[in-house]
């Protein structure tokens, strides 16, 4: 196909597809205030991986002694790189991406955050954080970075349906994004 060729009818009509839908992104407003009363202040963080992408969400949950509010704060997506990664080191690289999220985070918050606690959907990584040595150069270099910042303890298994960073690792249709709990205040 040249360059001033015209789209073939099915790639035509899967682009006017995506066109549609991402008008839809208009109507989604992302607050910009976040709520800091005298509370208790943790970050939670989640981080998942597909073939195509990586990602990683952080939430601010606020607890006052009569209401507790999560709200998403910062969300990133990486596209997988195009060299053939398994899906385990995929995982990892949204756990490395999770870890750097919170460290930027707690660098520009001026309110103490009492808990972290990190979340992944994947038992391989899990097991990785918990015993960080004897691995190979890739995943040996990761988890000491991992490890460094937040250790075993803070990390959680959560399962795959549960997990808001799936959102962002698999994609949604924007038209889902607007009413979609798990992506704007996490598991509940």
């Amino acid at each position: 196909m040249a360059w001033d060729d015209p789209l073939p009818e099915h790639v035509l009509s899967s682009w006017m597809t995506i066109l549609q839908t991402l008008k839809s992104i208009a109507s989604v407003k992302i607050p910009r205030y976040a709520k800091l009363p005298s509370s208790k202040l943790q970050l939670l963080g989640f981080c998942d991986a597909s073939e195509k992408a990586y990602a990683a969400a952080v939430y601010l949950k606020s607890v006052n002694a009569d209401e507790v509010s999560i709200n998403l704060l910062i969300a990133k997506t990486r596209v997988a790189p195009k060299k053939q990664e398994t899906l385990p080191r995929l995982e990892l690289c949204g756990a490395l991406l999770l870890v750097q999220l919170l460290d930027a985070v707690k660098s520009h918050l001026r309110h103490p955050i009492e808990e972290t606690h990190l979340w992944t959907d994947s038992t391989i990584v899990l097991s990785w954080i918990a015993d960080p040595s004897n691995w190979k150069t890739f995943v040996s270099n990761r988890i000491s970075t991992i490890v460094k910042s937040y250790p075993s303890s803070c990390w959680h298994h959560v399962r795959s349906h549960d997990n808001p960073a799936d959102c962002a690792s698999r994609g949604i249709n924007p038209n889902e994004l607007e009413d979609h709990p798990l992506w704007w205040h996490g598991p509940s």
